[in-house]
């Protein structure tokens, strides 16, 4: 865990001894523990006549906060209704990007988290200046409760479409950062959701797509269960589900799936996407001191969220929730046979590892739908793309 999306204060007029308190306690607590703050102050957009007011107080925020991190955004998913692409670029991303530039030209302006990227608001985005009037391109490319890898031609609120958009327009703007600032696999419970152990899967299959897509940044929504406004516990309200941990702080399967993959992949280099022969077989390669670490599995068994027609009740006696959190669900391993360097090691996300022999400098894997990383194979050619 590097970075945070953090909220050290409020922007506002004028400012007090204990708002430069809250703020050092928040951020020194941070950079106690080697987290670097993503600054995401509260603020809402302004209204129509209010603009040059609100670059007032910015720069009055600016001036005074910026010794808190580099990267600023303000605003959160105004795509969803809220204000239309050129109201928000015009009222809001400019005048902070001129004010940035100005009062603190080291510092990198992210356009507000995008809920989605959406037609036509993204393209009215770009049309109207948004990537020339920010660093970093910030999106929300949920799709839950469907798995990263779902898609079926249309490019709707589904992480593979939505990502493939965000990475060429933001390449084709001088390539722009991008930064997923909420990526997630709630746990509700309920037939419509996925289950513990699926969620875990998920966490790992989402980050490993991300950094071989080029991601700068992924920001897991979000660490524990409950929200900002009231941390309790509440099964029916999606909102209050979104954790890796409990309310309680009780650790939940994506809690170690997480510092697992952090165990794997701490100061690795994403290298591309193996090519296992099937576009549903997937293997991302990593280079960790100079030795590669290969994120592998299956999407060739899909969670009953993700095939065609799924409503709830049409699958009301099938055995979707394995029988305890730290059991994965998939019943159908695909067998790969890989080139082997030596002897291969194997790590579930639950951080149990074996180790294989190879036969005749090969070695024989069954991949799921949970992830494992192996290490020790030898040369797997790369695709030239990660997604077509």
């Amino acid at each position: 865990m590097r970075w945070l999306r953090t909220s050290p204060f409020t922007l506002k007029e004028t400012y007090t001894p204990d708002d430069d308190q809250r703020a050092h306690q928040r951020i020194d607590l941070l950079a106690s523990r080697g987290i670097l703050p993503h600054v995401h102050p509260s603020a809402s957009m302004p209204k129509d006549g209010e603009e040059e007011t609100f670059r007032k107080t910015f720069k009055a925020a600016l001036q005074r906060f910026s010794w808190t991190g580099p990267y600023w955004e303000l605003g959160n998913e105004y795509n969803l209704g809220v204000a239309s692409a050129p109201d928000y670029v015009n009222r809001m991303l400019r005048p902070i990007y001129e004010v940035t530039r100005e009062a603190f030209p080291q510092g990198k302006v992210m356009c507000a988290g995008l809920g989605g990227v959406h037609k036509p608001w993204f393209p009215d985005f770009v049309k109207a200046g948004g990537l020339e009037a920010c660093d970093v391109l910030s999106v929300h490319p949920g799709c839950h409760p469907r798995a990263p890898e779902f898609w079926e031609g249309f490019t709707g609120w589904v992480f593979r479409p939505q990502m493939l958009e965000a990475m060429r327009t933001a390449a084709e703007h001088g390539n722009k950062e991008v930064w997923v600032t909420e990526a997630y696999a709630p746990t509700s419970p309920g037939r419509k959701y996925v289950d513990l152990r699926t969620s875990a899967d998920y966490l790992v299959r989402t980050y490993a797509c991300s950094l071989a897509l080029g991601v700068r940044v992924i920001e897991w929504y979000t660490f524990q269960d409950g929200t900002w406004f009231s941390q309790r516990p509440r099964p029916d309200d999606i909102e209050h589900n979104f954790g890796i941990v409990y309310t309680d702080l009780t650790p939940k399967p994506a809690y170690v799936a997480y510092g697992v993959m952090t165990e794997q992949l701490e100061g690795a280099t994403c290298q591309g996407r193996l090519d296992l022969g099937a576009e549903d077989l997937y293997g991302v390669r990593f280079d960790r001191a100079g030795q590669p670490v290969d994120v592998l599995w299956s999407y060739r068994e899909k969670h009953e969220t993700d095939v065609a027609g799924w409503p709830p009740e049409k699958y009301a006696d099938v055995a979707r929730v394995a029988s305890e959190p730290w059991v994965e669900r998939w019943k159908a391993p695909v067998t790969v046979t890989l080139p082997a360097a030596g002897r291969v090691t194997v790590t579930d996300v639950m951080g149990r590892t074996r180790t294989l022999q190879p036969e005749g400098g090969q070695v024989t894997l069954s991949l799921t739908g949970s992830p494992v990383y192996v290490t020790g194979l030898g040369q797997v050619p790369l695709r030239k793309v990660f997604w077509e």
